[in-house]
């Protein structure tokens, strides 16, 4: 059975955002997923670039986050992961989860952790990881390992 997982992408202003989004797909289908992202017209446009020749992202679907919010039922969404460093992908990500209803899993991180996000999350029976990463993707990579293996 292949499962379909939503990654949610924000405001694609941390630099380790993309890279790290890409490596999530990368290790999602390695193990079988499929995946559809969600996000923001300039975290797309990045995504593109950053994959010209579709090498990660062949056999991915990508929406706008804002659009998707009105189309999102018609897929088999069955998990959701997102990427969470500002209060607007917090929105995001409550609001998709609420649609949907399915498992959901953030990945917190920011020069800093707020752990207002972190609370507000949890409350929502939201699953968070965190870590300390704005320039260094390194801890969000170690995160994106464990969490793909506990999937």
């Amino acid at each position: 059975m292949i499962l379909l997982i939503l990654v949610l992408i924000g405001c694609p202003e941390p630099p380790i955002l993309i890279p790290t989004a890409i490596y999530l797909v990368s290790q999602m289908k390695k193990k079988g997923y499929k995946i559809l992202i969600s996000a923001n017209f300039s975290a797309i446009k990045l995504l593109d670039i950053a994959d010209y020749d579709k090498y990660y992202l062949s056999d991915v679907g990508v929406i706008d986050i804002d659009k998707g919010l009105k189309i999102i039922k018609e897929f088999n969404i069955e998990k959701i992961i997102s990427f969470v460093n500002k209060d607007s992908e917090v929105s995001y990500t409550i609001t998709y989860k609420e649609i949907l209803n399915v498992p959901t899993y953030s990945i917190v991180f920011g020069k800093s952790i707020n752990q207002d996000f972190i609370k507000t999350l949890e409350e929502r029976d939201i699953k968070v990881y965190s870590a300390r990463a704005y320039h260094n993707p390194i801890p969000v990579v170690n995160i994106i390992d464990k969490l793909v293996e506990e999937i």
